[in-house]
C-alpha cells in the first residue's frame, strides 16, 4: 500500500497540532498566585538614542504604585505611577500577565518563591514612535521596570 507525500504531511501537521492543543491549562492560564494588592515603586527611564559615550544619562523618575490583580490575572487594577488605570483586556503568556494601550506595553511576571511581583514596559511618546528614532531630543520611548511586595 503506497501512501502519498501529502498523506504524510496532513498525518504530521495532525499529530502536532493535537500535541499543542493538548498541553496542560498551566502553559495557557494565568496564575492564581498573581492575585492581590501589591504596592512598590516603579521607574520610567527615558531611552537615549546616542552612540555617544560621553552623553548625558538618561532621565528617570520613580513612582510609588500599586497594582490591584483579580480573577488570576482577568482584570489589573494600577494606582499611581505611568500608564495607570483599570486594565480588562489582558492576556497571559509565557508566565506573565501582559497588558497595553496605544502607548504603554507593561508585562507582569511573579518571583519563584511568589512574594515579589515585577514589571516591565515601555512608554511610547506617541504611537507613532514605537521602535523609531526620530523622537523629540533624542529621546524615544521610556523603559519601564517595578519591583512590588503585597500588602
Amino acid at each position: 500500500m503506497h501512501v502519498s507525500n501529502k498523506v504524510k504531511t496532513i498525518a504530521v501537521i495532525g499529530m502536532v497540532v493535537l500535541d499543542f492543543a493538548l498541553l496542560p491549562p498551566a502553559y495557557s492560564q494565568a496564575d492564581r498566585r498573581f492575585d492581590g494588592t501589591w504596592v512598590g515603586t516603579e521607574t520610567a527611564t527615558a531611552q537615549r538614542l546616542t552612540w555617544d559615550p560621553k552623553a548625558p544619562k538618561p532621565q528617570s523618575a520613580s513612582f510609588k504604585t500599586t497594582i490591584v490583580v483579580a480573577q488570576a490575572g482577568k482584570l489589573v487594577n494600577k494606582t499611581g505611577g505611568v500608564c495607570y488605570g483599570r486594565w480588562e483586556h489582558v492576556f497571559w503568556a509565557n508566565n506573565a500577565i501582559n497588558f497595553s494601550t496605544h502607548n504603554c506595553k507593561i508585562k507582569l511576571t511573579l518571583s519563584p518563591n511568589g512574594k515579589t511581583l515585577n514589571e516591565s514596559g515601555s512608554i511610547a511618546l506617541s504611537p507613532a514612535h514605537w521602535g523609531r528614532s526620530d523622537a523629540p531630543a533624542g529621546y524615544g520611548n521610556f523603559e519601564l521596570f517595578g519591583r512590588f511586595h503585597r500588602q
